[in-house]
């Protein structure tokens, strides 16, 4: 309920105060008791009776005050490297991806998503694979927008409504990356495979999810032979060999949902609207995911466990992009990653100066993506 929770409530300002609250007690490093004792005392009962954007005006207004009290100006400016929480080698105390390794990760993985950075706007940007024009592949995307909504409608009262996974990868892929052929393949695979096995486990094999299945194997398989390079990064995520991967992937501690955390509030500001939005959505499925799902679901006694998966593509795309950004940013002018520093005026650094700001991003960026590799087993 947790991940479903996030995924539809992401835009809502409302909640925010509130998802940030039930994070930092999961990753076991919840907000400062004091903040918490003032929120739970100082919210009038009648912005209560009021309801959420009531409540959630007087909480930001409590989190400003107490924020102003407990800043603390740095003694000094600090430069590149001084600081030891965020430098070349460690994030939060986290290892930072290498060049080489960055390098390594999007060859192994294949996916033509690619990173700019230009240096007018010093922001990322993504660069995507459009969907072709083709005859055979609109027709083929059609049918799947057809099926699906036939399916929501007849097969609501069997269990296929919004607080299915497959419908939230569904609803987003058409509303947001409708014209992204590579990310409506991987999207249409996970929802086609995650159906399959529902259909086993617990939901009635309706005809009407019958045919949706078949319409998302015929759009991917549509969408791949116009452009086989698709297909390709789809057998290297889909279809991978672990016989001889005996390495544990990385556990999520503290720290690391800190820097995820982190990660989802700086990013935004150094990217273009379109890159921060997919970052958003990817990361908030990792962070929220106890797992990291190859089939691309798990199953439990059962019983297939949506809401506690991180997608196995959604964590590739991340590393992906992420290991990109990496790059593109350590080989940028250095007026590019001087302008790019004054956009990261997150609360993350907003204790440093314009140098370490830059140097903080790339630490943040280089070990995220340090993260998510390994939870690939990379």
């Amino acid at each position: 309920m947790w991940q479903s929770f996030c995924i539809i409530e992401e835009t809502n300002e409302d909640w925010n105060f509130w998802r940030r609250w039930y994070q930092a007690f999961l990753g076991e490093q919840p907000l400062a008791w004091d903040l918490q004792r003032r929120i739970s005392v100082g919210v009038k009962d009648e912005a209560w009776n009021q309801g959420i954007e009531a409540v959630s005006f007087e909480i930001a207004q409590i989190e400003a005050d107490w924020e102003k009290e407990n800043f603390e100006e740095p003694a000094s400016e600090l430069t590149a490297g001084e600081d030891p929480y965020w430098n070349d080698e460690t994030a939060r105390g986290l290892p930072i991806i290498s060049e080489g390794e960055a390098k390594s990760l999007r060859e192994e993985l294949h996916l033509r998503a690619e990173v700019t950075l230009p240096e007018t706007t010093a922001r990322f940007d993504v660069t995507t694979v459009k969907v072709t024009s083709e005859r055979a592949v609109r027709l083929a995307v059609d049918r799947v927008i057809d099926a699906f909504d036939d399916a929501k409608r007849l097969c609501g009262h069997n269990g296929f409504n919004e607080q299915r996974v497959e419908v939230v990868i569904l609803d987003r892929a058409h509303a947001k990356y409708l014209e992204d052929a590579e990310r409506l393949a991987f999207d249409y695979t996970d929802a086609r495979l995650s159906l399959t096995q529902a259909i086993e486990d617990e939901l009635p094999a309706d005809s009407a999810l019958q045919i949706l299945i078949s319409a998302l194997g015929v759009a991917v398989t549509e969408i791949c032979a116009a452009d086989p390079e698709i297909e390709k990064a789809l057998e290297r995520n889909y279809k991978r060999d672990d016989t001889d991967d005996d390495d544990e992937p990385p556990t999520r501690d503290g720290e690391t949902t800190l820097l995820l955390t982190d990660a989802m509030r700086v990013f935004p500001e150094i990217s273009s609207d379109a890159l921060a939005e997919r970052l958003q959505d990817g990361l908030s499925e990792v962070l929220t995911g106890e797992i990291v799902s190859d089939t691309p679901f798990d199953t439990v006694d059962g019983e297939t466990q949506l809401r506690h998966a991180a997608r196995r593509s959604v964590v590739a795309e991340m590393a992906s992009l992420t290991s990109d950004m990496y790059l593109k940013l350590r080989a940028a002018p250095k007026s590019v990653q001087e302008k790019l520093a004054k956009h990261s005026d997150s609360e993350v650094f907003k204790a440093v100066g314009v140098t370490a700001r830059y140097s903080g991003a790339l630490a943040l960026i280089g070990a995220v993506a340090k993260y998510l590799a390994g939870l690939l087993g990379l």
